[in-house]
């Protein structure tokens, strides 16, 4: 709790939230840890911080990473991270062109994940516009097989376990493919 507490007080400094959000993942790696970082408000504000930090590309690795370590696979978890606009924080990480591929990797794993647990996660994951997203990473990054395996599991995942509107969102952007 203390460590999230400073990186609610010192909101504006990246490298306190860096070095934080490392700490907080390699603690929340045990889970009686992972319980207490997420009681401590940690979701809301790893997803503050994103949102504060959207250009460095640093941060919004630690900070996914962590969010992926805490959410996991714990309903209320993943139910707060819903709650704070966590899947467009994570999506408006991955859209820039700096982006590195292995984030994007990361992020398509844990969205593909995501999806598989909920018509309400796939539908999120659709309204924030990822598709087009997804598809231009499959496009930019051809080689790099991990994510290629992530994008298509994310986009069978949003085609499998969404609604209608997600199969049809989801369809649109094959041909692109």
């Amino acid at each position: 709790p203390a460590v999230v507490s400073a990186m609610q007080d010192h909101a504006s400094s990246v490298e306190l939230q860096e070095n934080a959000c490392r700490l907080l993942d390699n603690m929340a790696r045990n889970e009686d840890l992972r319980k207490a970082i997420a009681g401590a408000s940690a979701i809301p504000t790893v997803v503050a911080t994103m949102q504060r930090h959207s250009s460095h590309t640093g941060l919004q690795d630690c900070t996914c990473r962590l969010l992926g370590t805490l959410v996991g696979t714990h309903e209320d978890d993943c139910k707060a991270f819903l709650a704070a606009n966590g899947i467009s924080s994570m999506v408006a990480a991955i859209r820039k062109a700096s982006c590195p591929a292995g984030l994007r990797d990361y992020v398509f794993w844990f969205l593909g994940n995501l999806a598989g647990r909920d018509e309400s996660y796939c539908n999120e994951i659709v309204t924030v516009d990822s598709i087009p997203v997804v598809v231009a990473a499959m496009h930019s990054e051809p080689s790099h097989v991990g994510l290629q395996e992530n994008g298509c599991k994310l986009l069978a995942h949003l085609a499998c376990f969404g609604a209608a509107s997600c199969r049809k969102a989801v369809a649109q952007g094959i041909p692109a493919l």
